[in-house]
C-alpha cells in the first residue's frame, strides 16, 4: 500500500515507473536491482562516509561519526566555495 501519493499514481503506474527507473542506472547497460535515484544516494552516502572519515567495517568507528566525533572536512579554497562540484 501506498501511504500518501501526491501523483495519482494507480499501482500498475507506480509498478511501471519503478521497473522503468531500473534501467536508467549510468553506470550500467542493463537493468539494476535498485531504482536509480535510490541506488545513486546510497553511492553518495558512501562517498560522504568516505569524505568524512567513516568506515563501514567496523562498528566503532561508525557509531562515532554517527555521533560527529572526529568529523571535519578541509576548508574549501574561495573559488570554489560557491560553485556546486560533483565527485
Amino acid at each position: 500500500k501506498v501511504l500518501y501519493d501526491d501523483n495519482k499514481f494507480t499501482p500498475d503506474q507506480l509498478q511501471n515507473l519503478t521497473y522503468r527507473l531500473c534501467f536508467t542506472f549510468g553506470r550500467a547497460t542493463r537493468s539494476v536491482g535498485l531504482v536509480t535515484p535510490a541506488y545513486y544516494a546510497d553511492l553518495l552516502a558512501e562517498r560522504g562516509r568516505a569524505f568524512m572519515g567513516g568506515d563501514d567495517e567496523s562498528a566503532s568507528e561508525t557509531s562515532s561519526v554517527a555521533s560527529g566525533a572526529g568529523m571535519g572536512l578541509p576548508p574549501v579554497h574561495p573559488n570554489l566555495a560557491s560553485n556546486m562540484f560533483f565527485v
